[in-house]
């Protein structure tokens, strides 16, 4: 993929997340299942980075725990919301893929349905370069990413491998454009993901100078689990 695209991309997606802001913070409130096995990459007294933060609600992960909390999304209404939920709380709106934080700030860096939205191997590869920049010698990631290849899925992937293979998408290969559908069922939007699958994941975390401690999938049944992954910086 073409940087000039890629930077499209990011964009886009930014414009979506803005768009959808107030339908996703109405559903989107609470953590997914499954998620409480991540309480474990932090101890009291961490400082923890929650980079694409949307409205916050990875917060009650860290509830019983005294952590230095920070919020980064890229989305402006996203963090309006996560404001309005937690007021005493740091949330920053940052664009781009430069962290505005000082090497080794953080114990902990949580990427939560964040590296599928991320265009481009090189641009993914220079996200886990900042975030290994900014998290101390032993710091924790932690990425999750959808697992696109089920079956309600596979339409969209058709529909876009057919079009990269007539000349007719810019986009890289496993990649596609998921629509938000509004409660009535209007398209809102249609958000950018690449189709991750565990092993890819494992490489560009590897590749990036991290070791992984632990992978693999967590809630739902069987296709529908998401996948996971906590890496370490040594």
């Amino acid at each position: 993929m073409d940087k000039d695209y890629a930077d499209y991309l990011v964009k886009k997606t930014q414009e979506d997340y803005n768009t959808i802001a107030e339908d996703f913070d109405r559903t989107r409130g609470r953590l997914w299942e499954g998620m409480e096995r991540f309480a474990a990459a932090v101890d009291d007294g961490d400082a923890v980075l929650d980079f694409g933060c949307g409205n916050g609600r990875l917060l009650e992960l860290f509830e019983g725990k005294t952590v230095d909390y920070t919020g980064i999304d890229q989305s402006r209404a996203l963090i309006e919301r996560a404001r309005a939920r937690h007021p005493n709380v740091r949330f920053l709106c940052g664009e781009g893929l430069k962290l505005p934080f000082e090497d080794a700030s953080f114990d902990a860096v949580f990427a939560i349905a964040v590296m599928h939205h991320i265009p481009s191997v090189a641009r993914r590869e220079e996200l886990l370069a900042e975030i290994r920049r900014i998290l101390k010698p032993g710091g924790r990631l932690v990425i999750t990413a959808w697992n696109l290849w089920q079956r309600k899925y596979f339409p969209l992937m058709v529909k876009h491998t057919l079009k990269k293979l007539t000349g007719q998408s810019k986009m890289d290969y496993r990649d596609i454009l998921v629509p938000w559908h509004s409660g009535s069922g209007a398209v809102m939007g249609e958000r950018y993901y690449h189709c991750f699958t565990r092993d890819e994941l494992y490489l560009l975390v590897e590749g990036a100078g991290f070791i992984v401690r632990e992978r693999g999938f967590f809630g739902g049944l069987f296709w529908n689990r998401n996948i996971y992954l906590v890496a370490v910086k040594e």
